[in-house]
């Protein structure tokens, strides 16, 4: 304290003005809280000196100042609904599509979709890039050991069956993580099995149908960044613990129906190593999303082909990762951007 008191007194020296009768600035108004749940990041507070009130003069009636009042955060243009993109990869999956095994990538066959096919209990938010924000769970809470985290999952999602999804869902699914039955590869949720309690039946609990339980070997500030990573996708039990009962794992099959999930697409037609076709989920249980009917990913291996359909308007989007076209093709796309306008 006496180091932050110290530092506090330099700057006032150093920032002081010469005209010793200055009033002090005002005070800025503390920011509205934003209603959602934060990774708060603790801030540096340096006492400063309170303005001595100067009695109002004879005869003068002093009005109180109006509150300031914090300016609306703008929201942007109003969303455009409908049409589909279409989407050039060097690949499309090779045959893996089980979020917890598999070969799981990063291009958008894998990331592109994991986040739109499954949902997560939390996620990071794409809109500030700052907070947590509920997905599956509409609410949750941490003990005050820091051990146990209490997720209270929304009432009437539908998975893209219509099937209801539950706490015991999401449970069944970060289990698979944590215990990987028959082997399960599980590459991507290694923190999980770092964090959560190992005891069967213990790190993992759907306490009921709206209440799934989280518990950590020991209190873990990691923890929420493992949780929210878009690897931890949420797939719905009816067909993966059929296939883990079974006694040998294999990947979803799209051909049996078991390429199915709770988020904003659903799977149309799925041809590994050649293309995938999501279209868009009507019972998506966040209001007013999607907004394309649909998107597809085509496997184009040959970076010069790819950078040609960009070029000749049969696809919308190419580069991620290491699909993205090289310096010379993107001066070549430049180049003939500007030739047509």
């Amino acid at each position: 304290m006496g180091l932050v008191l110290a530092l506090g007194l330099l700057f006032v020296l150093a920032c002081g003005s010469s005209d010793d009768s200055a009033a002090p600035a005002a005070e800025k108004a503390a920011p509205t809280a934003t209603p959602t749940t934060q990774l708060a990041v603790p801030e540096l507070k340096i006492p400063t000196a309170t303005p001595t009130a100067v009695p109002p003069k004879a005869g003068v009636t002093v009005a109180a100042k109006p509150k300031p009042t914090n300016t609306p955060v703008p929201t942007g243009p109003k969303p455009v609904y409908g049409g589909t993109v279409a989407i050039a990869e060097g690949g499309v999956g090779g045959g893996h599509r089980d979020p917890v095994g598999g070969r799981a990538g990063y291009a958008w066959d894998g990331l592109g979709i994991n986040g739109n096919l499954w949902s997560q209990v939390i996620r990071f938010s794409l809109a500030d890039k700052q907070t947590v924000e509920n997905d599956l769970a509409e609410s949750w809470s941490m003990s005050d050991d820091g051990k146990s985290y209490t997720f209270k999952i929304r009432s009437g999602i539908k998975d893209h069956e219509g099937n209801a999804f539950t706490a015991k869902d999401a449970a069944y699914a970060l289990y698979r993580m944590v215990e990987r039955p028959n082997g399960i590869s599980s590459k991507r949720q290694g923190c999980m099995r770092a964090y959560v309690d190992p005891t069967p039946g213990v790190g993992v609990e759907a306490t009921s149908d709206t209440e799934l339980v989280v518990r950590l070997s020991a209190p873990r500030t990691a923890f929420l960044a493992c949780f929210i990573s878009p690897w931890t996708a949420i797939t719905p039990m009816k067909y993966v613990k059929a296939i883990d009962d079974s006694g040998t794992y294999r990947d979803l099959d799209f051909s049996k129906g078991e390429l199915m999930g709770t988020g904003a697409f659903k799977v149309k037609d799925d041809q590994p190593d050649n293309m995938i076709e999501l279209e868009k989920h009507n019972g998506f249980f966040h209001d007013g999303y999607p907004y394309l009917d649909g998107y597809t990913i085509y496997a184009i291996p040959d970076a010069n082909t790819r950078v040609a359909a960009f070029l000749s308007g049969k696809v919308d989007y190419i580069g991620l990762f290491g699909n993205a076209p090289t310096p010379a093709d993107v001066d070549k796309i430049k180049k003939q951007l500007v030739t047509i306008r």
